[in-house]
């Protein structure tokens, strides 16, 4: 007759396997990202000459960890809409080493508010 084989601690190993996935794949994934609010002043905005498309005006964001691996949602609240409409600001933004970039056609004519949250790419 075979020996019985203890699966008790094998089962209880893959028990502890599966939680650890789990609960990386809810950090990672599933948990909504930190969101941070940011005004962006007129000031800050800077002109690109040898911009390709006829947004030239970029502005930059410090977003600290942030890199090109990243992704970036940017949304103005609903006072800066309109502002930011008015600016053609692009409705696409590039992450950056430490920093989020806006693109727009033209310089705002007040401070944008806005909350921008980080995803980490693939």
């Amino acid at each position: 007759m075979a020996e019985a084989i203890n699966v008790v601690p094998l089962i209880a190993q893959l028990q502890r396997s599966l939680i650890f996935v789990r609960d990386f794949v809810i950090e990672k994934f599933v948990l909504k990202p930190k969101i941070n609010a940011v005004t962006i002043s007129v000031s800050g905005w800077s002109y690109n000459n040898n911009e390709t498309s006829d947004y030239k005006y970029y502005y930059d964001i410090p977003a600290a960890g942030v890199t090109t691996n990243h992704i970036a949602e940017v949304n103005f609240a609903p006072v800066s809409v309109d502002i930011a409409a008015d600016a053609e600001v692009c409705p696409t933004n590039q992450t950056l080493a430490g920093k989020i970039r806006l693109r727009a056609k033209n310089v705002p004519s007040y401070a944008l508010t806005a909350e921008y949250h980080v995803i980490e790419g693939w």
